[in-house]
């Protein structure tokens, strides 16, 4: 296998359309990591909060979240409990955070979501304090998670 070529830019508008229309289908595919995919919870109305949060990052940020799920879907492949990434928070829904740091100066990025088989779906995204998601971020992630429960 050769190296990769350090000169070539990663384009990540190619990264968000191949991520975006995955082979496994669905307009609801955020990203395929391997065995894990990363799905949004669709509203009744066919939003996807999840996936317009996602592609509405700028490109440092995009490739962090991508970077965090790939890195839920490596430790599915070495055999160990998502939870070990995922943090829980109040939700009545039983969401769980993914922290993603983004930089020392800036909020954290939190995914919230839970992981059903190799599919981690995703509720909704911020951009978060050092001192983590408020209620209210918790209580509209718990309302899409809900609305897609009951769909």
């Amino acid at each position: 296998m050769a190296p990769p070529d350090d000169d070539k830019t990663l384009d990540l508008a190619k990264l968000r359309q191949r991520a975006q229309y995955a082979s496994d289908g669905g307009a609801n595919v955020i990203h395929v990591a391997g065995q894990i995919v990363a799905r949004a919870m669709s509203l009744r109305n066919g939003d996807l909060p999840a996936r317009e949060w996602m592609f509405g990052l700028d490109g440092g940020s995009y490739g962090r979240v991508l970077g965090a799920i790939q890195s839920l879907n490596s430790l599915l492949d070495w055999g160990w409990d998502a939870d070990l990434q995922l943090v829980p928070v109040a939700s009545k829904c039983g969401l769980r955070a993914l922290v993603v740091h983004d930089s020392v100066r800036k909020a954290h990025l939190t995914v919230l979501g839970h992981v059903d088989g190799n599919t981690f779906w995703i509720a909704t995204g911020y951009r978060t304090r050092p001192d983590g998601l408020t209620h209210e971020q918790i209580a509209e992630a718990d309302n899409i998670a809900a609305e897609w429960m009951a769909g």
